[in-house]
């Protein structure tokens, strides 16, 4: 007998040809940070520079260790960023969505990719490369003081990660993971905020830094607590409020 496939409550992303199409370039441009307050021909001219990429599940966009030489900024879908941690082993270090970048900013960060970035569902990335991001910030300065403001914030919460690691119980940092992935990918329904993006138990507990036993004991509790719900490769968080009293002074969730 044919096994029934499971039931999930995550939308599958079915990514058509044009969903990256000069208007939702264009959109996705004028929302970031980067870009805010230029006029609409200079969004325009920017967007010409940019081309869009479509991505299935699984694929490889950038590989830990190459060149970073394009910026990549998520469009639909969403993307995992992994870090190798020893022979035939990788970890999960953050999940983009919607607006989110990663990849190569000329005169920023490193030189090679710190991460491997793969489609966690069906994506549509916008890309530029480093040279063309470049002329951009020399024609307009404010996009070079609007990028500086973002990696700071991006450094801030890679601080309140490695506070989170270092000082907190493991039930408290996969409480933080949960309400970050809520705060960036959580979309609201029937009462709830569901996590919208498809997350293993091991990848949770990689993101938490604990073990994927531990993860599945303290989410089965969370559950027990109506706090969450969760199933195979999702989870729901049905009370904020008493997830987000778990973590003390907590901050860094955006």
């Amino acid at each position: 007998m044919a096994s029934r496939k499971r039931d999930t409550p995550l939308r599958r992303e079915k990514i058509e040809a044009d969903a990256c199409s000069p208007a939702l370039r264009l959109r996705i441009l004028s929302e970031l940070p980067f870009f805010e307050g230029l006029a609409e021909r200079d969004l325009e001219r920017i967007n010409a520079r940019f081309r869009d990429l479509g991505f299935h599940t699984g694929d490889t966009i950038a590989r830990e260790g190459d060149r970073a030489e394009r910026l990549y900024i998520v469009a639909v879908g969403t993307v995992r960023l992994s870090r190798y941690a020893e022979p035939g082993q990788s970890l999960l270090v953050d999940v983009l969505g919607t607006g989110d970048f990663f990849g190569g900013m000329a005169g920023y960060g490193l030189s090679r990719n710190p991460d491997t970035a793969t489609a966690l569902t069906s994506s549509c990335l916008i890309s530029i490369g480093t040279d063309h991001f470049r002329e951009i910030i020399v024609r307009h300065p404010s996009v070079a003081l609007r990028t500086v403001e973002r990696l700071s914030a991006r450094l801030d919460t890679a601080r309140e990660m490695l506070r989170q690691l270092m000082g907190f119980s493991a039930s408290q940092r996969l409480s933080f993971v949960l309400l970050r992935l809520a705060a960036r990918l959580g979309e609201a329904r029937d009462g709830e905020t569901l996590i919208q993006t498809p997350l293993s138990r091991e990848d949770l507990a990689a993101m938490a830094g604990t073990t994927t036993e531990t993860a599945s004991r303290v989410l089965s509790e969370l559950s027990r607590q109506g706090i969450i719900r969760s199933g195979r490769g999702w989870v729901a968080i049905r009370d904020s409020e008493a997830l987000s009293a778990e973590i003390p002074n907590s901050r860094g969730l955006d």
